[in-house]
């Protein structure tokens, strides 16, 4: 889909296309398809030097330029392109690899049609139809009903990602109300303790409620865990608003804190 909508004399006359890879089948479609087109002049091919130079030789002799690339590492470093090569080596040894094939596609029919067929299945699924975006999420539309939570196994909660315009203008709006909130005074205020007799009442509270919550199986406390996180989810845009208030933290400071406070509660409610 991008080839076909790169090489086009509409788009190559404002950019010149790079082609790089290996994989014969997709060098010859490329090809093939900015001569159809009449932009031949405005792609260039790329191929790995020392990879199969054999093909890249013919490669070059059939578009007349071949741009070859390689890492380039210091000396006294080479031990860290090791980690490189063994990573190429791995790549190239894979059946999934079409390099795996690459020395036996003259001489082995069965490893020529794999490739053939695994480019023609790849060539066919593709259609004019644009894919959707993954990046959906919204906090401006999060509820408890609908925020984030693991099934089956742990995942780590999803940070705000402000690349998306809802979540900013809901960034926008937390900064705004942040100037002047009295959403964390008034909830100290709510549970403020102001003498002896109230922290010996609160200490004989928790210590009754130890009592039944002691008495919980795990899949109860877990359920209990569950709820938290989900309150915390839903109540992200306020603990932020705090933040940003009586700490001054930005917003992608105070973000991957209530995030981790949350998978806390989820991480434990599946141990």
């Amino acid at each position: 889909r991008i080839l076909d909508y790169a090489l086009r004399p509409e788009h190559t006359k404002n950019i010149r296309i790079g082609v790089a890879g290996q994989n014969l089948f997709d060098v010859a479609f490329a090809l093939l398809l900015s001569e159809d087109r009449g932009v031949e002049k405005d792609i260039e091919f790329e191929m790995l030097i020392g990879m199969a130079s054999q093909q890249a030789e013919i490669i070059r002799r059939r578009v007349g330029h071949l741009l070859l690339y390689t890492p380039v590492v210091r000396p006294e470093e080479f031990d860290v392109a090791i980690s490189y090569l063994v990573r190429r080596l791995e790549e190239n040894a894979s059946s999934e690899n079409f390099m795996s094939a690459v020395f036996d596609l003259n001489d082995s029919e069965e490893l020529f049609n794999r490739e053939k067929n695994r480019f023609l299945r790849s060539l066919n699924s593709v259609t004019d139809e644009v894919p959707g975006p993954k990046r959906a999420q919204n906090r401006l539309t999060e509820t408890r009903e609908n925020v984030f939570v693991p099934r089956g196994k742990f995942e780590n909660t999803p940070d705000t990602d402000s690349a998306l315009v809802a979540n900013r203008q809901w960034g926008r709006e937390i900064l705004k109300r942040s100037e002047n909130t009295d959403l964390g005074i008034a909830t100290l205020k709510a549970n403020e303790v102001s003498s002896n007799e109230q922290v010996e009442e609160i200490i004989l509270d928790v210590v009754e409620a130890s009592k039944s919550w002691g008495a919980l199986s795990g899949k109860e406390r877990a359920d209990v865990l569950r709820k938290v996180g989900v309150e915390l989810a839903a109540r992200r845009g306020e603990l932020l608003e705090v933040m940003a208030a009586e700490a001054g933290k930005t917003l992608d400071q105070g973000d991957t804190e209530v995030s981790e406070a949350i998978d806390f509660a989820y991480y434990y409610a599946m141990l």
